[in-house]
């Protein structure tokens, strides 16, 4: 059970697991997949690095 302070953040995506898995774990995907940038005072900022 999440604490106060713990946030889970679920995304359903129709891809193959085998590819969700090689996007994530490869190198030459990392330029491909949404940056985020959470702060401490609570706001959270989604930025895409680059869309193909």
């Amino acid at each position: 059970m999440p604490s106060e302070r713990e946030l889970t953040i679920i995304r359903v995506v129709n891809a193959p697991r085998k590819l969700m898995f090689k996007v994530w774990t490869e190198p030459e995907h990392f330029d491909d997949v949404p940056s985020s940038c959470f702060r401490v005072d609570g706001i959270a900022e989604f930025a895409p690095i680059r869309l193909v």
